[in-house]
């Protein structure tokens, strides 16, 4: 039984994965993707904070930024300046890619090709159905934490409320 299991294997599903194992905690993650995850679904864009934080490979840096046009839905036009970067475009497969590993490292079991099917929380522990390639099974957990992205369908499958307020973001090719 894991101490916890993670629910997407994405960036924030890999960080708290590397965080748990680091302190010495069983986990696992089940991400129904590949490890090569191929098409990404959110932007590389991430802030200098956010950069500076926790970006250690500097190598994904693909572009920087330190101004940006924003329409506004009547259409104006904003244009927003500054003397240092404040954007930086990532490669988001890399990314993800080094975040897993670092969890691995860390202790951490990665699952690819895991759908999760169902939770059943019981008293003392919560039972994860889970669909491979192969076949089908469960793994068990003291708790499972869902980083399984915004539109997940986890929420409404569970009966699990979801929060209520979000932010809409886009993304041009």
């Amino acid at each position: 039984m894991y101490d916890a299991v993670i629910i997407g294997g994405g960036p924030i599903g890999s960080y708290i994965a590397k965080g748990l194992a680091a302190k010495g905690h069983s986990v696992g993650v089940l991400e129904k993707g590949s490890e090569d995850r191929g098409k990404i679904c959110c932007t590389g864009i991430v802030s200098k904070n956010c950069y500076q934080t926790y970006l250690a490979d500097k190598d994904l840096v693909l572009k920087h930024g330190r101004s940006a046009k924003v329409y506004s839905p009547s259409g104006k036009l904003i244009n927003l300046n500054h003397k240092e970067d404040q954007a930086f475009i990532i490669d988001r497969n890399r990314l993800d890619s080094a975040i897993a590993a670092d969890a691995v490292k860390s202790g951490a079991d990665f699952l690819h090709n895991h759908t999760v099917k169902n939770l059943d929380a019981l008293s003392d522990r919560v039972l994860v159905e889970y669909q491979n390639d192969i076949r089908s099974g469960f793994v068990e957990a003291k708790t499972v934490i869902i980083a399984s992205g915004f539109n997940s369908g986890w929420f409404k499958q569970n009966k699990i409320k979801k929060e209520l307020s979000f932010t809409i973001g886009a993304q041009i090719e």
